[in-house]
C-alpha cells in the first residue's frame, strides 16, 4: 500500500452517507473485499408506475460497493460501473445488495455486485470499479 494511503474509520466515513439514511439502507456485513447491504421496499423507494426506483437499486448495490472497496482500511470509491436491472422488485420486499471483490490493486479495485429478493432471486447485477484517492497535494 502506498505511504500516503493512511488507514481510516472507513465504517464511522460510510455511516455518515445521508442518501443511504433517508433511504433506510443498513449495512449487514462487511469483511475484507466483501460486503452486504439490504433494504425493505417502502413507498419512497418506488417510481411512479410501482416498481422500485433505479435510483433505489443503484444506491443499494452502490452501499455494498463502498463498503466491500473501504474494507481494506482505505476508502474506496466508486468511478465506472453498469448496472443491470433483470427482475422487477415491489412494495414490501426485502432487496439485499451483495459485493464482492473480483481484484484490487493499489489504485483500482473490479468488484461484482448483485441484488437479490427475499427468495434468492436476481434483481439486478453491477459490475464496478472503484479507485482509492490520490496522495495528498503539496501546497
Amino acid at each position: 500500500m502506498p505511504k500516503y494511503v493512511e488507514k481510516q474509520d472507513w465504517r464511522g466515513i460510510l455511516a455518515q452517507d445521508k442518501l443511504v439514511q433517508l433511504l433506510d439502507i443498513k449495512l449487514l456485513e462487511a469483511a475484507e473485499g466483501f460486503a452486504k447491504t439490504q433494504v425493505t421496499l417502502t413507498e419512497k423507494h418506488m417510481n411512479g408506475v410501482g416498481f422500485t426506483h433505479g435510483g433505489t437499486i443503484f444506491t443499494l448495490a452502490d452501499y455494498a460497493l463502498a463498503a466491500a472497496s473501504s474494507s481494506f482500511g482505505v476508502i474506496g470509491v466508486f468511478i465506472n460501473g453498469n448496472l443491470s436491472i433483470i427482475k422487477s422488485s415491489h412494495l414490501g420486499e426485502t432487496l439485499t445488495a451483495t459485493a464482492k471483490k473480483e481484484h484490487q490493486g493499489w489504485r483500482l479495485g473490479f468488484f461484482e455486485v448483485t441484488v437479490t429478493d427475499e427468495a434468492g432471486n436476481l434483481v439486478a447485477k453491477m459490475d464496478a470499479i472503484t479507485s482509492r484517492p490520490g496522495p495528498p497535494k503539496e501546497d
